[in-house]
């Protein structure tokens, strides 16, 4: 019994991490008018140059890139 349950337990591992990798794959790329932050030094651009990410509040990060309220995207990539 507890070899079927390794099994299906390194079975259901893998399924998850093919699923994740996939999304990963899918997705990995700016969206039109997602906030794309540097992972390495946590900036992202403005029109107004770099920023330090966390300087801005949501809500003032939405009013410099004119995102509706209820929308807000944000992509960080390795």
């Amino acid at each position: 019994m507890a070899l079927d349950l390794d099994e299906l337990l390194r079975r259901s591992k893998t399924r998850f991490q093919t699923s994740i990798l996939g999304i990963l794959e899918r997705y990995n790329y700016p969206f039109e008018d997602d906030f794309v932050i540097s992972m390495e030094t946590l900036t992202y651009d403005t029109p107004d140059g770099p920023k330090q990410w966390g300087d801005l509040s949501i809500k003032e990060l939405r009013k410099l890139f004119k995102v509706p309220y209820n929308i807000v995207n944000i992509s960080v990539y390795l």
